[in-house]
């Protein structure tokens, strides 16, 4: 049968594989060559099986022949018999050598095994031998022995040992300090310490370590200071970690003045303080609230603490954000001008929350274009994205800098990466009330409503409040309905603040409107917010509501502070009604305040032909402090037309007076009558003033 032309384009590969396997077969026929056997799956799939491509046939081929050759191996095959797991373990075994007698390893392994089985006395002779062949005593030994004791146990174990004949040294001292410390037995490890330095010699950094660890934990801290000393005068230098363990446990008890010893400590004993130290003395200013108030040279201290320490703050990003939040908060703008100088020309580059405080500090400082390089950076150079904290603090700066429009934008542009907060668009909607923007503030509410941005009570206050101070009074209700709407009822701050702007504006019935509608809905009003609508009343000549609010203010248990109830008497003055001025003032307080008195006195000054009843005008008068309210009394009186009581006033007052005086000139006035009477008052005020 013909061959196809193209059989061996095709099939060449079958060729090589048919030449070559008669050849390995007819060697292996001979016996001088052994085909390896590779497992089941060689078993079951035959070389150049008609399912593997060309490349795979050839290795398996290749493969087939140099077993043949010898060049494989054939793999190892188990007994049926031998288990699997016992092959295994067969080869993981491995040959332990078991230490020499009377050598270190094997009083280790004695003493281990001596413990484990709690035989202390065992463990004590085979310590009494390992030092007598001058082997040392590995620590672990003693802390196996002390594991779990209280300092007292620990003592007594100490103290058998050494009966045992067992001689220690500094190391075993010091874990049995340790102990001591834990068990927060401050006596009984300086005992050890004592103990320590007859016994085995003086104590070694570690001591002192362990030591000062006791005292900090312990809040003892002027017991850690004088540890630190002690350490110095016996030639042990203490390092900056041993400085900083006090100075931070100090900043955590809120002792400022054990921080500014310890750093006196360091200065003297001439140990330079790093970026750790300087951290902690800077977290003493940016403590916001402690049990130990900052005193007035505190923060001058801890700005002389960084000036000596030399340290470039611009160089590590935890250290910069440490002094830069200090020093915002306590206004040094000078040295917050330098080290963001500093920054510039440092080449660092912070994680994005430290720019959060960059901006901060350029807009403490009023540097817009500084806060504008900073965000440059930020996101245009190096392309990251602000975090909400960020962008807060951005948005802040450009609306401090009236830039309301620049801040919206920037929003509008980062909100879909940046989710935009409650913080965000309250700074917005302050920024736009401060330029008189109104609308736009009141469309900062809907786009939080459309958005889903959380609206609340304070975010509404504020919004309220802006338009109150700034006379957009209009809006007052929409705001109130707003909150409703979103489930904020309208708190007290919210009526109040409404009720403020009202009364400012001139819009007296409003406020009693929004008054009485707070009422409805039971807020409980305060003498303050009354207070706020007498000072309208009087302000736009609206006496006639008077009565009514004084009768609101009785009927709710209400008393008028004193700013007040001095208005309210100024609006009777003013309608020459003084007995019902001092009947309010008597309803309201018990004991007359000094500055009501003064009004009411002013008042019955400028109405002399009011028809004041005597002993209306005496109450008034009755446990008045007369220091304050003499030349006010003496007034009334001359324009009551009462002079000789005016003179007798005066005369008991100021005794022999001196013939060129002011008060004999007085007197005299006074004895002319009423031909005197503007003579007379023009004295008593110039008097009054002096």
């Amino acid at each position: 049968m013909a061959v196809p032309s193209d059989f061996f384009e095709v099939h060449w590969v079958d060729v090589v594989i048919w030449v070559i396997g008669f050849a390995v077969c007819a060697f292996a026929s001979l016996g001088s060559f052994r085909l390896p056997k590779s497992g089941k799956q060689a078993q079951k799939k035959k070389v150049g099986a008609k399912g593997d491509g060309p490349i795979v046939r050839l290795r398996k081929l290749a493969e087939v022949t140099m077993g043949a050759f010898g060049f494989v191996q054939r793999p190892v095959q188990r007994s049926h018999t031998e288990p699997v797991e016992q092959s295994k373990q067969s080869k993981q075994r491995k040959v332990v050598s078991q230490p020499s007698p009377g050598s270190h390893e094997s009083f280790v392994v004695a003493l281990t095994d001596a413990l484990d089985h709690s035989r202390v006395d065992v463990a004590f002779d085979l310590l009494k031998d390992m030092q007598r062949l001058d082997f040392n005593i590995p620590p672990n030994i003693v802390t196996r022995m002390l594991h779990g004791r209280d300092p007292k146990e620990a003592c007594d174990i100490f103290q058998h040992m050494q009966d045992a004949g067992v001689t220690p040294n500094v190391v075993m001292y010091n874990w049995l300090v340790a102990a001591c410390v834990k068990g927060s037995d401050m006596q009984r490890a300086r005992a050890v310490v004592e103990e320590m330095r007859r016994v085995a010699g003086e104590p070694d950094a570690i001591t002192y370590w362990t030591l000062l660890k006791g005292y900090t934990g312990t809040r003892n801290l002027h017991g850690a200071k004088d540890l630190l000393v002690e350490m110095a005068a016996a030639g042990q230098k203490p390092t900056e970690p041993l400085y900083n363990t006090l100075i931070n446990a100090a900043f955590t008890a809120g002792d400022v003045q054990i921080i500014w010893d310890t750093t006196d400590m360091m200065k003297k004993n001439n140990v330079p303080a790093t970026g750790h130290t300087a951290q902690v003395v800077m977290e003493v200013l940016r403590r916001r609230e402690s049990h130990r108030k900052l005193r007035s040279d505190d923060v001058s201290r801890v700005m002389e603490f960084l000036d000596e320490s030399g340290i470039n703050f611009s160089t590590n990003q935890l250290l910069l954000s440490t002094v830069i939040d200090a020093c915002v908060w306590h206004t040094d703008h000078l040295r917050l001008e330098r080290i963001i100088e500093q920054y510039w020309t440092s080449g660092l580059k912070p994680a994005v929350r430290v720019y959060g405080l960059l901006l901060k500090a350029a807009n403490s400082l009023n540097n817009i274009d500084w806060v504008w390089r900073l965000w440059r950076e930020l996101v245009d150079q190096r392309e990251l994205y602000p975090t909400e904290v960020v962008l807060g603090c951005m948005l802040d700066a450009l609306v401090r800098s009236k830039l309301v429009d620049e801040a919206a934008g920037i929003l509008q542009e980062w909100k879909a990466k940046v989710p935009p907060t409650t913080v965000m668009y309250a700074t917005l909607a302050k920024g736009f009330h401060n330029t008189k923007q109104f609308a736009k503030s009141m469309q900062i509410l809907k786009d939080m409503r459309s958005e889903g941005v959380p609206r609340n009570t304070v975010l509404y206050n504020m919004v309220i409040g802006v338009h109150a101070e700034n006379g957009a009074v209009e809006a007052l209700p929409e705001l109130m309905q707003s909150m409703r709407d979103d489930g904020f009822p309208p708190d007290i701050i919210s009526y109040s603040t409404a009720v403020k702007g009202l009364c400012i504006k001139g819009d007296l019935d409003g406020a009693l409107n929004f008054l009485r509608e707070g009422r409805q809905n039971g807020i409980p009003f305060d003498s303050v917010v009354y207070g706020t609508i007498f000072y309208g009343c009087y302000r736009h000549d609206r006496p006639d509501l008077v009565d009514q609010l004084v009768s609101q203010m009785r009927s709710l248990g209400l008393t008028p502070v004193s700013f007040a109830l001095s208005t309210v008497v100024k609006i009777y003055g003013t309608q020459g009604r003084l007995t019902r001025a001092i009947e309010v003032v008597d309803a309201f307080s018990g004991q007359k305040d000094t500055k009501v008195v003064n009004t009411l006195l002013e008042e019955c000054t400028k109405n002399s032909k009011a028809d004041l009843p005597e002993h209306a005008f005496q109450s008034l008068l009755t446990g008045v402090p007369d220091a304050k309210l003499f030349w006010p009394v003496v007034a009334c009186r001359v324009q009551r037309g009462e002079f000789q009581l005016a003179q007798g006033l005066v005369k008991a007052r100021r005794g022999s007076l001196p013939a060129q005086s002011k008060e004999f000139a007085l007197l005299c006035a006074l004895k002319g009558g009423q031909g005197q009477e503007r003579k007379a008052m023009r004295l008593i005020e110039e008097l009054r003033v002096g």
